[in-house]
């Protein structure tokens, strides 16, 4: 994320490392579901979790 967008969001998410992580997570998971790939437990659990960070932090 550029400097210019993350000054657009640093108040909502705080940390941009941890929005990059959670970024990271999503993107896995929907990358198994779009292109027909299982998704293990963990990658599953890591992007359930990063959904409900991100509607957590977007509450705030």
């Amino acid at each position: 994320m550029s400097k210019d967008n993350w000054k657009r969001f640093q108040q909502i998410f705080l940390n941009k490392e941890a929005l990059m992580q959670k970024f990271n997570q999503l993107a896995e998971l929907r990358n198994s579901i779009r292109h027909s790939r299982s998704a293990d437990d963990i990658v599953r659990k890591e992007g359930e979790a990063s959904i409900i960070w991100f509607k957590k932090s977007m509450k705030q």
